[in-house]
């Protein structure tokens, strides 16, 4: 009978804990720190799961804009898969660094100028991807064009590059802006050219 009254008294005594580790008069502290780790785990997997190899495929939407007038003019032949080729290389380099500032160069008779904006400046676009949207821009609105030319490509994401043109010999390429933009196209990998509608916003 002793024995029976000490294992009632162990059963029904209240489980003392600090106030700290008690969520749930049920719940275990061992059971909260299962539930924490399972949450983060879920976020580490849901984080990687959302880039997707089809994600990586998606096309960019790239859009035009034509600015100022100049009195020299691009030449760009048989450069332009040369030239975009580069760019985009380096445009994939500098999304990888997540990086968000104004870079510009020359390559080939053009003076580029490109930053990125959104998010923390990285995209999942694959570098042969971004490369056929510059090749159309370039191989459409920019060879034997007398203007500064304007490009914003998106992937889907937060994303946007913003790249401008001026041919060597103009002025150097100045900001673009965000605004403005129309006769967007979708291109993927290669030199896609598109049936782009030739209504360009003029600034």
């Amino acid at each position: 009978m002793l024995a029976f009254k000490l294992l009632s008294l162990v059963v029904t005594a209240p489980l003392f804990v600090s106030a700290a580790s008690v969520v749930h008069p049920e719940i275990t502290q061992r059971d909260v720190v299962d539930a924490l780790f399972t949450n983060a785990r879920l976020e580490d997997f849901e984080t990687n799961a959302n880039v997707t190899a089809l994600e990586k495929r998606t096309n960019i939407e790239d859009c035009i804009k034509v600015a100022e007038a100049l009195n020299t003019c691009f030449q760009l032949g048989k450069d332009v898969q040369a030239i975009g080729s580069s760019i985009a290389n380096w445009v994939k380099g500098r999304a990888n660094a997540h990086d968000c500032t104004v870079h510009s160069g020359t390559i080939d008779g053009v003076q580029w100028r490109f930053y990125a904006a959104g998010g923390k400046c990285g995209t999942t676009a694959q570098e042969d991807t971004i490369r056929g949207a510059i090749d159309a821009f370039l191989e459409e609105h920019v060879d034997g064009v007398c203007h500064a030319m304007c490009l914003r490509m998106t992937h889907g994401g937060t994303w946007k590059g913003y790249l401008s043109l001026t041919p060597v010999g103009a002025r150097a390429p100045s900001d673009c802006g965000s605004g403005g933009y129309g006769s967007c196209e979708s291109h993927g990998e290669g030199s896609d050219l598109g049936a782009r509608s030739s209504e360009l916003v003029s600034v």
